[in-house]
């Protein structure tokens, strides 16, 4: 079978490890976002992952495997996806340019006033 991207980023999606290296990528981008200031959904992202280090971000996973440059260094080994060319930096860059994207799954909740 010819490199389809289509096939490609399916085989990708559960392939142990790259789930891992995604999340690696999302911790780490979580553990350098600043955390002072005014709330925001990427600030509650970055704290839903620092309380839940192992999550998965499954919105996140597809986003960096969707992504072109990842996609391209994807190869296919039979039916197996490979993903040792996949480099860190492209996965990192990927986290970064879609982290609004997927934070605003975590909004802001205005606190509500006490009850008089």
């Amino acid at each position: 079978m010819a490199d389809s991207d289509l096939y490609k980023l399916g085989r990708v999606m559960n392939l142990e490890p790259f789930v891992t290296r995604v999340k690696a990528a999302v911790l780490l981008h979580a553990s350098t976002f600043p955390l002072g200031g005014a709330d925001s959904a990427g600030k509650n992202f970055a704290i839903f992952i620092l309380k839940n280090p192992g999550y998965e971000e499954v919105s996140m996973t597809a986003l960096v495997a969707a992504d072109p440059t990842v996609l391209g260094q994807i190869s296919l080994d039979g039916q197996i996806a490979n993903v040792d060319a996949v480099t860190d930096a492209a996965i990192k860059a990927v986290v970064a340019a879609r982290w609004n994207l997927v934070s605003a799954k975590y909004p802001v909740v205005p606190a509500t006033a006490p009850a008089a």
